[in-house]
Parts: C-alpha cells; structure tokens; sequence
C-alpha cells in the first residue's frame, strides 16, 4: 500500500511523474477496442456508455482521473475541481455541467481503479437507495468522502458487486500502479502522464501536445515525429533512437527517411526506413553513431512520399545532450540550486531523480534555510530494482587537477531490508567506462539513525552530512563526466544540495593538511593570513598558485615557537580559486584560498 498512496510525492510533486505505468507517448490501448463500452454510474450520466476510441476520432482529447475511493491525495485533488473546470470550460457542448461557451475538445472521466473496493464507497456512508453496500464497518475511514458530487461521469471498476457496472478489466488494461493517475490522450492514440495538473495546465497541455489537424484518411499517409522518448545524453558520440508516427486511418506507412541535425540546422545523420507501419502505430529508428557536433539543440525530422501534412515531420522538443570536450565545463564548480537550472544538468525521464516542485513549502537545508532547492532521489516510490536513476552533473575540463567532489546529503532509512544506494561515479573515456568513485547504501546513506516508513524529510539542518569524494587524477581529462546513479531497495526519499566540484593541480604537492594550519580570512581581498603553531623555530615558506598551477606569490619567513602569522598579499591577485602552500622542513600542507573584490 505504500507505493500507491504515494504520500510523499503527492505532497512535495516532483516535476517529473514518479512511475509512470503507460509508457509516456505509446499508443493509448483504449478498453474493449472500437466496441469496448465504459458505463458511467454516478447521476446525471449513469447508464451512460463511452467508447474511448469514438471519442479520440471525433477530435476529443480525454483526460483519465484514475483514482482509489481512499486515496487522500486522489481526495484533495478531486477537491480542487481542476478537471471539473476543465470539463465545464471545454467539455462536450450540450453535455450536463458544460458551459454555454464551451470550446467542445476536451472528454474528462473518472475511473475508481482500486479492484477491492466496492460501488457503495463512491458515496461513502451518505450512500442511498439501491447502492449496494459494502459490509465495512470502517467505511468512513476507509472512504474520503462522496465522489459523486461533481461534474464528471464515473467509471467504476468493481466486479465484485453489480456486474451492470463491470469495466473492461481497466487495472490490467491501463497497468495501475500507484494513485491518483492522470493520462492525457490525445486525437492522435498517444497517451501522456499527467502529475494531477491545473486546469490551465491540463488545457495548455493538450493544446501543445496534442495534434490539431485530423488524421490522413483513405489512401492518405501522414507521418508525424513523435515525442523523442530515447537517451537523453551522449557523451562524444551520439546514437540516438528516434520514434515516428503513421497518423493514418487506415493506409499503412512502407518507407521513410529520417534525417537528425545539430543546433546549426546541419545534418549529421540520415537514416533509410522501411517495414509495414499500420496506422497510429510507431516505428523506432536506430540512427548510427555520428561525433557531437553541438551540446543540444538536436532535432529529427521524417519524410514520407505523399505526406499531406509536412509540417510535423519535425521533432518538436530538443531532443538529447551530447557532452564533448568542446562544450565541458571549468573547475571549480558550485551550485546550491537556489537559482534556476542554467547548467547542463540530465535528469532522468522517469523521474526517479528530480527537483521538488516549486510550490511546495520546503524543508531545512544544511544552512536551517528552508528552501524547496533540492535533487530528490525517490527511491519510496519505486519499487526494488525499478526506476532510471541516473543524473549527469555534467563534463568537466580537469586536465592536469585531482579534483574533489563534495555535496551535502540527507536520508533515513524506511527499514533494514529496504536497501537503498547511491553512488558518484566519472568517466574519462567517452562514457565507455563508468568507475565509482564513492558509494553508500542502507545505514551507511543514513546521515540520521532511526527509520521512518511515512516517506522521510529533512527536518533540522542536523539532518545533513557533508559527502567529501576525492577522485582520483587517473580520471582527469578534457571531458571528465561526473554523475549520480542509485538503486531503489523499496525505501525512502533521499535529499541532496550544495554541489561542488574543485581541484588542485597536481603539479601542486599533496598532502594531508593539519588542525594548527588556517588561511583568513577566506574569502580574502587585499590580505590574508597563514596561522600556524609552531613547534620549534624554523624558517615556512608560504607559495600562492592560482588554479592553473602557476606561482603568484612567494613569502619566506623565519618563525619563532608558538602561534604565528604570515600575511600574503592578495590586492593584485584577480578573483577567482587559489592554493597556498605552507612548507616547513619536511613538512608541506596545502589550503584553499578564495580572492574577492
């Protein structure tokens, strides 16, 4: 029950949907067919039947609420009649609840998709008449309240009461997983996940997605790029698998070229296609490796001979990254996540791994701010060894730096057999290679003891615990890759903020540094101040580099016994990263140091 509720994600929101059972952008597979005849049960339309199918060819495009009579997230959803607005405002003119001025290109139902539950708890305990009754005696708990006080026809998937009412089996049909659902199905068969939209939201949804020119009928063929459902990065190379559509009635589609271009509009691959495409069906085009040419911006287009409507042939999104040494960032790398996204983060389509929404409230962040600024990983919503989890914090020019990656993390185990992990992991070779360079996972994740099984938020900046990952210079390059990977073990939400990469030329001596060692103040601007213990008199030699490994400064000074000071000049030094380097004798440790006008 833990998944289905999905308490925490109903809560925070993720932008990305958390496990979305149809494939997003798959052919819808509409209930009973062309024949297939969905009943409503609540008054004004019960008796009422729907043909989904009828229904996307007369131009509709349907919203499915798919809910459970005890969902508390399905409730307060209901609650905000989103979808009933967008039933009145734009729903089937003439139909009951619709407005006067109504647009008339918008179907909405709803489907009680729990198989449990019973026709009686649509009503809860204000259930009268001929309403067959469930024989709970917790039916107020069990049951939010009356659902059929609202605009929209219900589709109830019982059959285990009043066969009259009996769906076609449209758990297994539409693969329910977790409440509330909400598909978007467009004219056009293509089924999209909604995460429980506004009206505003649903409506311009359908208005950007969702083809506004018929199918191609009879003899007609129209091919139409589908929505890029592929990997959504490449590193060096690309070979990306692209997906079109026969938007027909009924001729089929024998042979087609795709062509993929760069940010520039140049073409870097052409592809022959050929087989039998029936109509609404896809086809997935593997198109061969070609060298990134540009970051993103890359988009795919179909040509078909006789195509009556050439104007979606092209890819409408930018459909994959392609991170080469060209476009790798510099070091050192900093982001809190406060501002808006503007590196060149990948998240995973599934969302497995993904930023809160913005309206949610927020938690404390390892400062005590509290703030909605985080990467989630939603390992309490995917079920053992499900979901992607793979987030790309992006390439990196670290050429001739050891570099060292900190983040701060916040997690608590839901229960020991619920093993979460997490991992840091670089590639220096193109992504042919991945190496861990950190992992953890159950108790050792844990930056708090105890469990929590209600879906865990950080509630104190005592929550977090500093992550310090030392890369090793092996993995040094002009195009290093860094990125998270995790494994879902059934358990619980884990936060992560403050990214921050640096690194040290290696031509810079390395070793550990000590407690009677600081630099302030740091940041610095025109002075800063080398504190040292000194155990007995010697002569320390204090040499500032700057992030390329050159000599900027040098002092040399001869100290007595105790605690000491060497000031360092910083007025001609530029802002930016620097490394100061303290030897005395044998003895050598090395500090960061920020300069800032």
């Amino acid at each position: 029950m833990k998944k289905i509720l999905l308490t925490m994600v109903a809560a925070i929101s993720m932008a990305a949907t958390a496990s979305a059972q149809l494939t997003e952008g798959s052919v819808f597979p509409y209930p009973g067919g062309t024949t297939g005849r969905l009943t409503a049960v609540n008054a004004p339309f019960a008796g009422n039947h729907y043909n989904l199918d009828s229904l996307s060819d007369a131009g509709y495009t349907i919203f499915l609420d798919i809910f459970a009579t005890w969902c508390p997230p399905c409730w307060a959803y209901h609650n905000s009649g989103a979808l009933d607005s967008l039933w009145a405002q734009h729903g089937p003119a003439g139909a009951p609840g619709v407005d006067a001025t109504t647009t008339n290109d918008v179907f909405v139902m709803m489907i009680q998709g729990e198989p449990t539950s019973m026709l009686a708890e649509l009503y809860a305990n204000t259930a009268g008449g001929a309403i067959v009754t469930t024989g709970e005696s917790d039916l107020a708990h069990d049951c939010q309240g009356n659902w059929t006080l609202g605009l929209l026809p219900i589709v109830d998937d019982t059959n285990s009461t009043d066969a009259t009412y009996s769906t076609n089996a449209l758990d297994g049909d539409l693969h329910i997983a977790y409440f509330p659902t909400v598909y978007m199905i467009c004219r056009d068969h293509l089924v999209h996940v909604m995460s429980q939209p506004t009206t505003a939201v649903a409506y311009a949804a359908a208005q950007s997605t969702c083809p506004t020119t018929p199918p191609a009928t009879g003899a007609n063929v129209d091919a139409k790029a589908s929505t890029y459902a592929g990997s959504g990065y490449f590193v060096c190379n690309a070979a990306p698998s692209v997906t079109f559509q026969n938007y027909s009635t009924t001729t089929s589609i024998t042979s087609a070229t795709v062509t993929v271009t760069d940010a520039t509009g140049a073409t870097v691959a052409t592809v022959p296609w050929s087989g039998s495409l029936a109509p609404y069906a896809l086809a997935n085009v593997s198109v061969p490796s070609f060298a990134g040419t540009s970051f993103g911006g890359y988009k795919y287009n179909v040509a078909v001979t006789g195509d009556i409507t050439p104007a979606n042939n092209i890819s409408i999104d930018s459909v994959f990254k392609v991170y080469t040494a060209s476009n790798a960032g510099t070091v050192p790398f900093t982001d809190n996540l406060m501002g808006a996204i503007t590196y060149k983060y990948d998240f995973p389509s599934d969302g497995s791994i993904g930023l809160p929404n913005p309206a949610w409230g927020g938690c404390p962040d390892p400062s005590g701010t509290t703030t909605n600024k985080y990467l989630l990983f939603d390992y309490y919503d995917f079920s053992a060894g499900t979901g992607i989890f793979d987030f790309v914090v992006g390439n990196f020019n670290t050429t001739g730096l050891a570099t060292t990656f900190k983040f701060d993390e916040a997690y608590q185990i839901y229960s020991s057999s619920n093993v979460d992990a997490m991992a840091v992991k670089v590639s220096d070779d193109c992504g042919a290679t991945w190496n861990t360079v950190w992992s953890a996972s159950g108790s050792s994740l844990a930056s708090i003891t105890g469990t929590n099984t209600t879906g865990y938020v950080p509630s104190a900046s005592s929550d977090w615990a500093l992550r310090t990952v030392s890369i090793p210079s092996t993995y040094s390059g002009a195009n290093m890759m860094l990125k998270f990977t995790g494994t879902s073990g059934y358990g619980n939400y884990a936060w992560v903020t403050d990214l921050d990469l640096t690194g040290v030329p290696t031509s810079v001596a390395q070793v550990n540094t000590t407690d009677f060692i600081s630099v302030t103040p740091n940041p610095a601007k025109d002075v800063a101040n080398v504190n040292i213990t000194v155990n007995e008199p010697t002569t320390v030699m204090v040499q500032v580099y700057d992030a390329v490994g050159r000599i900027v400064n040098t002092v040399s000074q001869d100290l007595a016994t105790g605690d000491q000071k060497i000031s360092i000049s910083t007025a001609d030094l530029a802002t930016g990263l620097y490394y100061v380097k303290i030897s005395a004798g044998t003895n050598v440790t090395t500090k960061q140091l920020s300069v800032v006008k």
